[in-house]
């Protein structure tokens, strides 16, 4: 066995990017980023898509790049993309309105409408963000593949932007605005205040701070649900449309039934600010009424008192203007209130939106065999290590669904992808794998990752809880020389009462293993020392018949070996017949297990051996936990590059002997010898 070293790769160390958030729109890019963040850390989907991350000691999410960014970056880009002016005018949901179109005006579509519309909003709508992951798991174009994931979690954040929006009360409440700045009052006096006053609690200094945390994750039945719960009332736009008013639909406007509130004691406000927090010259000592308004929530079923529903004062709060009657208008206090329980909500149903959108989850485990492919080195030859796809063209691996809740899998397709990077300094006789000296060359690992697809998928399957075998066949073979290998399963299909989803399973094996088995008995262990059977001082001890030649207990001698991987009451997976003294053959398999057990029988003239070996499986892989890259380390035995092996040999009297002290193979034995049958199919 060769132990494990790390090694410390500066230019191969896998960039970990973690975005900012200085954004046009920080507020939406920072419920992004805590719903983002919270639902890999409750469900690790990215673990499950196979996309490398950690956690940092601050808790911050980091995630390798794809097209410039993390894909939290992405996901917080898309959610300020998705506020551009065309398309802000979908970002409307009335859920109480009578008329069919329940958009802005009555004319928009709605956001909900609008997050599955894949005509007009093909690429960030739900279907068109699913699109984009699916190509993002199975497009081998590695110039093409990351722009689909980037597409991918930009989608993300601008179908979540839909959601978010719903907990601000003028986009339920069909209350248009044009969001410029108080500034320009004059001209566009119907920009939203509650909007610059959220931004305003994000800067420093700004008293209170804007809090994110505090509201659980929701997981409702459906995506629609999220917006529209339908008679349960949980979705986010029916709670806010109910239980909060906007500056054009307040309590007096007569607009909605709900709420109304009851006023409570005067109380006055010394300094009237602007909602950027700026003192109002000689609006002082303000008496004011606030309306207290108590509702349950429909998805925690607990009470909630907004003391803070609406303002009523002669002072306008929202025209900052004393006028000649008392008006119920929306001032910093409301804001804060109402900001202080909604944005902490749209943050858990964002992120609940995230959950469902990277719900279906699969598990992959070995095969009855313990190894997911395994190939014989000796007829198969990997000669071009950069660009070759020579290896395991025959995957077996077990299934499972393990999606929460119990979904259904049932009608979809399954094709397996293995995903890696190489060692460009691969030579047939692993003479370019990584030894004592360090790396063959500069390409160890290659930089790209890369893919291959399966080349058979299977269809109408069905998928539950207890593990299902499948065998993928890839016409481009995972290669000898892969490196940072993932094997991974990608089902599209029905899941649960949705009729087109994906799910994901990826495993994290080891990389491809080299075990060799040598046949020795041309040396004898005697006395300690390494002798030639053809060695004449053998003699005098050896040959105790006196027939001129060594005791057949002591002489070279062909070996048949059988091999498998779990017990020797199973067929064995591979078997090689008459393997000649001096002479090796060797295996290269795909296993999830270090060590992994080989049962191996050896039978020769005089010869028999019946035991179950247990070997370390071989890792050339970035640690995102350390920052290190891991490999396995070669060293040679009888002048052969080697990894894992077993050494078939006799000595006299029994014992031990220093594996390493034992003489090069002749020359014409380098290659290995061919295993007669692999049986695994």
């Amino acid at each position: 066995m060769r132990a494990l070293i790390r090694w410390i790769v500066g230019a191969l160390v896998v960039s970990m990017a973690q975005s900012t958030f200085a954004y046009e729109t920080p507020v939406h890019s920072r419920m992004t980023q805590f719903a983002f963040t919270r639902s890999v850390q409750e469900r690790d989907f990215l673990r499950n898509l196979g996309v490398i991350h950690k956690f940092d000691s601050g808790g911050n999410l980091l995630t390798e790049p794809f097209a410039g960014d993390s894909v939290l970056g992405w996901a917080m880009r898309g959610s300020v993309a998705e506020d551009s002016f065309i398309r802000s005018i979908f970002h409307f949901y009335d859920p109480i309105a009578t008329n069919p179109n329940q958009g802005l005006f009555h004319v928009f579509q709605a956001a909900p409408d609008w997050a599955f519309n894949t005509v007009d909003n093909p690429t960030y709508s739900l279907p068109g963000t699913r699109d984009s992951l699916y190509g993002a798991l199975t497009n081998t174009d590695t110039i093409v593949r990351p722009k689909m994931w980037r597409d991918t979690f930009r989608g993300v954040g601008q179908f979540t932007h839909l959601l978010q929006d719903m907990a601000q009360p003028q986009h339920v409440r069909n209350d248009d605005h044009f969001s410029l700045t108080e500034n320009f009052y004059f001209f566009f006096p119907d920009y939203s205040r509650y909007e610059k006053h959220t931004l305003w609690m994000t800067t420093p200094g700004a008293t209170p701070q804007l809090q994110f945390t505090g509201y659980p994750t929701v997981n409702l039945p459906s995506y629609r649900a999220y917006w529209d719960s339908g008679s349960s009332g949980k979705g986010l736009a029916q709670v806010v449309n109910l239980n909060f008013v906007s500056e054009g639909t307040n309590v007096d406007t007569g607009k909605y039934g709900s709420p109304l509130g009851n006023l409570l004691a005067e109380e006055v406000i010394p300094q009237v600010f602007d909602v950027v927090g700026n003192p109002i010259a000689g609006a002082t000592n303000i008496t004011v009424q606030y309306l207290t308004w108590t509702y349950t929530d429909p998805y925690r079923g607990a009470s909630v008192t907004n003391n803070r529903l609406s303002t009523f004062s002669l002072f306008d709060f929202q025209r900052m203007q004393l006028v000649a009657k008392h008006a119920y208008s929306l001032y910093n206090t409301n804001h804060e209130t109402y900001a202080a329980i909604l944005v902490p909500q749209a943050v858990g149903y964002s992120a609940g939106l995230i959950n469902r959108f990277f719900r279906g989850s699969l598990a992959i485990s070995a095969p009855d065999e313990q190894v997911y492919g395994i190939v014989d080195h000796a007829t198969t030859h990997q000669t071009d290590p950069l660009n070759g796809f020579v290896g395991f063209g025959t995957i077996k691996l077990k299934v499972a669904n393990t999606t929460p809740n119990n979904e259904a899998i049932n009608g979809g397709k399954l094709i397996a992808v293995a995903k890696f990077h190489r060692n460009g300094c691969y030579k047939e006789d692993l003479s370019g794998e990584f030894s004592t000296s360090g790396p063959a060359c500069d390409n160890f690992p290659t930089d790209t990752e890369e893919i291959v697809v399966s080349s058979n998928e299977y269809t109408g399957v069905s998928l539950d809880s207890t593990p299902k075998p499948f065998t993928f066949m890839f016409g481009k073979q995972i290669p000898l020389n892969a490196t940072d290998l993932y094997l991974q399963v990608v089902y599209r299909g029905p899941l649960g009462n949705d009729q087109d989803e994906i799910a994901v399973g990826t495993k994290d094996v080891f990389e491809p293993t080299y075990l060799a088995l040598f046949n020795s008995t041309d040396q004898l262990l005697f006395n300690g020392v390494w002798t030639d059977t053809t060695s004449a001082s053998l003699l005098p001890t050896l040959d105790k018949n006196n027939d001129g030649q060594l005791d057949a207990q002591f002489d070279r001698t062909n070996l048949d070996v059988a091999f498998g991987f779990t017990t020797f009451a199973d067929n064995p997976v591979g078997i090689i017949r008459g393997l000649p003294p001096a002479r090796y053959s060797r295996m290269v398999l795909l296993t999830d297990q270090s060590p992994y057990r080989t049962p191996v029988e050896t039978v020769g003239v005089a010869f028999f051996t019946s035991d179950v070996k247990l070997f370390t499986s071989e890792t050339n892989q970035f640690d995102v936990d350390t920052g290190f890259y891991r490999v396995s380390v070669f060293r040679p035995l009888r002048g052969i590059p080697s990894w894992g092996s077993l050494t078939m040999y006799r000595s006299e009297p029994f014992q031990d002997g220093d594996l390493s002290l034992l003489p090069d193979l002749p020359a014409g034995n380098k290659a290995p010898f061919p295993i007669t049958t692999l049986t695994f199919q």
